[in-house]
């Protein structure tokens, strides 16, 4: 089952990302906090199994790049008001990372093997707060240090699920460095992200994103239209997905500038799958012609 969940990845990434080559590379996946999870599937938890793990697939696949779901970014949630399991397994994960330093480990054994170390995030998944209807039993540390940066409802009462606004210059900065730090600290070869929502608290479309800055943007264009008042033109709402997905944009550009001079990669891989199918603020930046040169910068 192990080999059978990591093969998978391994094709599914290879594939997309081979374009036009003859021989498409492969690149490997391991989301360390998932195997440590379920328990139908073999942990990769210490040294001994990283090695186990990236030698076969070096010396069996030739993998040239390996992406690494970090546990790191798992330790900084916070798991208490949840379920009891959900308090086991964290500590767990806390007590991996005192004791091995699993994520710096795992990228120097991928180092030892020729392999780039890809340190992979959710974009849009921070985690929900313990009273959202929703079996994701986590919430960043972030979220609840500085709820003022969530996502809003239209009456800024409700945080949505999951997001930490990009909206926000100030949000932003705390991403990027926290990001940066974690990226020196281990040795990654650079970042990718993932931008689907493993939750489900959000329940409906248009639910959230009335933040200021957006509701700002929104009426550059359109100054007689309150946007949190809803009864939106389709038109109006692609606008109002664009000027959240302009946000996304800065944050990828910022965080880019931070990773240039350190020589390390920046990526997304594009998707919505699991959660509710709500629409992402991606924005029409990411549509069309401007895919093609988005793609490009990244």
């Amino acid at each position: 089952m192990f080999k059978k969940m990591l093969l998978g990845g391994l094709i599914v990434l290879g594939t997309a990302l081979a374009g036009a080559e003859s021989k498409p590379p492969l690149y490997g996946y391991c989301s360390a906090g998932d195997v440590l999870w379920i328990t139908n599937v073999e942990p990769v938890d210490n040294p001994e199994a990283m090695e186990a793990m990236l030698t076969w697939m070096s010396k069996t696949y030739g993998i040239s790049r390996f992406y690494w779901r970090a546990i790191h970014e798992l330790t900084t949630f916070r798991v208490d008001g949840f379920v009891p399991e959900t308090l086991d397994w964290h500590k767990y994960l806390v007590d991996l990372k005192k004791l091995y330093d699993v994520d710096k480990t795992f990228v120097q054994l991928a180092h030892k093997h020729g392999m780039q170390a890809i340190m992979y995030l959710g974009l849009y998944e921070h985690g929900l707060s313990p009273e959202s209807s929703s079996d994701y039993f986590f919430e960043d540390y972030l979220r609840i240090k500085y709820p003022q940066y969530c996502d809003i409802d239209r009456f800024g009462e409700r945080r949505a699920p999951g997001m930490f606004s990009l909206a926000y210059p100030e949000a932003r900065k705390l991403l990027i460095d926290s990001y940066v730090k974690e990226m020196e600290h281990s040795g990654y070869d650079g970042v990718s992200f993932y931008t689907y929502v493993e939750n489900t608290g959000t329940r409906f479309e248009h639910e959230f994103g009335f933040e200021q800055p957006v509701v700002d943007r929104f009426n550059e264009k359109y100054p007689d239209v309150d946007l949190r008042a809803g009864n939106l033109t389709p038109e109006q709402a692609d606008y109002w997905y664009e000027c959240r997905g302009h946000f996304t944009t800065q944050f990828l550009r910022e965080l880019r500038q931070e990773l240039r001079p350190r020589n390390k990669r920046i990526g997304m891989i594009l998707g919505l799958c699991f959660g509710r199918s709500v629409r992402l603020p991606l924005g029409q930046r990411l549509r069309g012609p401007r895919r093609k040169r988005l793609r490009a910068r990244l």
